[in-house]
């Protein structure tokens, strides 16, 4: 998986057997902008998922759990911008945390599930004495502990710093979780992949900050 730069093409991830190449919410919005490119580095054979099935299915979900499916997306496209970011030896300035304040803390048992009404938030990973910036979200993003996913940020393994207008409401978790468990398994699949392209980009990141 790639993206692409001014300076050439990044490696950012390698998708193995079974991993979806593609972002779930274009089955949401019937078109999308592709936040990378995959270029197969060896005999490979695609499957080609059910389109019209799959926007049928989505288009029967809830507001708050389609909201959760963009959100999804954009962490993953901040993260894979972040991961070109350390590899082009570009090092944030602490800026991210200037007049924000600690809402949740890495590390702590926060079961909360939230959503972003106003204002903005970074997420941020400390590693060693560093503050590393994963992503900031925005109006209409999630955060904290989502109930059937590990994205490996907040709250376990990320803190969230967030500005003085910021404003969210609590998402409510039963419904949200019986909702993703009457998904077909090829949805779950796919929200799974995206998590885990999260998780394995974040651990790039961290990695690749520890060099600069």
């Amino acid at each position: 998986i790639r993206k692409e730069t001014p300076k050439g093409p990044v490696t950012i991830l390698k998708a193995e057997r079974g991993a979806f190449i593609g972002n779930v919410s274009v089955f949401l919005e019937h078109s999308s902008v592709r936040t990378y490119t995959a270029v197969a580095t060896e005999d490979v054979q695609l499957g080609v998922l059910d389109s019209q099935l799959l926007s049928m299915e989505n288009a029967k979900l809830s507001h708050e759990f389609k909201r959760i499916i963009k959100s999804l997306d954009k962490r993953l496209a901040q993260c894979s911008n972040r991961a070109v970011e350390i590899h082009m030896k570009k090092k944030k300035s602490m800026e991210f945390l200037k007049d924000k304040s600690r809402v949740i803390t890495q590390g702590e048992q926060k079961e909360g599930f939230f959503i972003v009404e106003e204002g903005s938030a970074s997420v941020v990973r400390k590693v060693d004495t560093n503050h590393v910036l994963l992503a900031t979200i925005r109006e209409n993003d999630f955060f904290g502990k989502v109930p059937f996913l590990n994205i490996s940020h907040e709250p376990g393994a990320a803190s969230i710093f967030a500005s003085e207008d910021f404003k969210f409401k609590e998402l409510p978790v039963k419904e949200l979780l019986e909702e993703y468990n009457s998904l077909s398994t090829t949805m779950k699949n796919f929200l799974e992949n995206s998590s885990n392209m999260i998780s394995a980009i974040t651990s790039g990141i961290c990695s690749g900050e520890k060099d600069l």
